[in-house]
């Protein structure tokens, strides 16, 4: 399990990757408003993905703090009670992360079909196939985030931190 140094590092790993994210964002939204004087559907898109990229790092930051705690719990010998209340907010704190994680690889997918529809609106064949992907993607967000949520997590999984 993380050690503090490691979860620290994560940390620096995560804040410096999202940094990077927003850098990027940035230049995009200033090469598009130079270039069109203004944004798109597909730029609201990626702002709402930034966000929740940020929401994310957030929660992995404080669950990787979490994970830390309770690997160092169970070297101490906590009590299990204690340990038990500790391991369930860290499920919870994941399960949360998670979801951020795939709603950031699900809105940038989002984003990705406004601007290849704003590329190739005029094409018929083109806008069916768009229509029906658009459809399969907002369909199919819902098959990680349930797994995610339905994820079981025993004394068994406890047991691996020490």
């Amino acid at each position: 399990m993380a050690t503090n140094a490691q979860w620290v590092n994560d940390i620096v790993v995560n804040w410096a990757l999202t940094a990077t994210a927003c850098v990027l964002t940035i230049g995009r939204y200033v090469i598009r408003y130079v270039y069109a004087q203004k944004l798109y559907w597909d730029d609201l898109a990626h702002f709402i993905a930034l966000a929740t990229l940020i929401a994310h790092g957030a929660t992995n930051q404080v669950t990787l703090k979490r994970k830390a705690d309770v690997a160092a719990a169970v070297k101490a010998q906590v009590p299990a009670d204690q340990l038990l209340a500790m391991y369930q907010h860290l499920v919870a704190l994941d399960r949360g992360n998670n979801c951020l994680l795939y709603l950031v690889f699900w809105e940038v997918k989002v984003s990705f079909l406004l601007f290849y529809r704003h590329l190739f609106h005029t094409n018929r064949r083109f806008n069916i196939v768009w229509w029906i992907v658009l459809v399969i993607t907002v369909c199919l967000v819902w098959a990680p985030l349930g797994g995610v949520l339905k994820t079981c997590a025993g004394q068994s999984t406890l047991e691996g931190y020490g």
